[in-house]
């Protein structure tokens, strides 16, 4: 028998996104995630406890309007990336430093 690791799961592919951002937030020490379409509508994402001021929706969204990799944004950085997955381009962006790239096949996953 195996003992499954993770504690909170979904079925929907938004809200598994969600939860799993919420972790990789906490866990890579980002200030947020959002992944959006290429014309910036959200799909997902999430902020740290301490990020409250951020708006997750529009960070996402100016992120994948600005396709740069660095973005200034308000009193922060914000850190853009485009990935294939399913064959459509999204933007992974995150704030307070760049997201590890190990999340990329994550997301290809819950969203497969």
């Amino acid at each position: 028998m195996t003992t499954e690791r993770r504690r909170r799961r979904s079925q929907k592919h938004h809200e598994a996104l969600t939860l799993f951002f919420e972790t990789a937030a906490r866990r890579l020490g980002l200030d947020a995630l959002a992944l959006t379409t290429d014309d910036g509508r959200l799909i997902a994402g999430a902020r740290a406890p301490a990020a409250v001021d951020l708006d997750v929706e529009w960070m996402g969204n100016v992120g994948a309007s600005k396709q740069r990799a660095e973005v200034p944004f308000e009193d922060r950085t914000l850190f853009v990336r485009r990935l294939s997955v399913n064959d459509v381009f999204l933007f992974l962006t995150s704030a307070g430093r760049e997201a590890d790239r190990s999340l990329d096949d994550s997301i290809r996953r819950i969203l497969a």
